[in-house]
């Protein structure tokens, strides 16, 4: 690491160089270009329709997709033991049913493992969400 100056003595965070190792072969990113994404299926949540997802990434510890609801469309209360929530709201507007909080487009929602949730959208356009279920073991 550089040293910042002799005055202080203090250390600054690493360059993007310092922190740059090779990756093993099995650890190389994987790239979905917008093209893979939007020719993967989408699998139906709901009987009617109204709530379907995508999966873009499942490994045993983590579980990464887009959900989308239609206009007024509901997801029931469910928890999943173990596991962690990360919602980021793409475009619309949904509700946190048992809360009742709102959650518009750019807003990020954290729900620790054990919550019991569920979600409505309330908006005209519906909801569109990027989550991540991880594993807490």
């Amino acid at each position: 690491m550089k040293e910042r100056g002799p005055d202080t003595g203090s250390k600054t965070a690493p360059t993007d160089h310092e922190l740059r190792e090779p990756l093993a072969e099995a650890e190389v990113a994987r790239v979905l270009g917008s093209g893979d994404v939007e020719a993967m299926p989408w699998r139906l949540v709901s009987p009617d329709g109204s709530v379907r997802e995508k999966t873009l990434r499942e490994d045993g510890i983590s579980y990464v997709g887009l959900l989308e609801m239609a206009p007024g469309a509901e997801l029931d209360r469910h928890f999943r033991p173990g596991v962690t929530h990360h919602l980021y709201v793409l475009s619309g507007t949904c509700e946190l049913k048992g809360s009742l909080r709102v959650i518009e487009s750019g807003s990020y929602v954290y729900g620790p493992g054990e919550t019991l949730h569920g979600m409505k959208a309330v908006g005209p356009e519906g909801c569109r969400v990027f989550y991540l279920q991880a594993s807490m073991h």
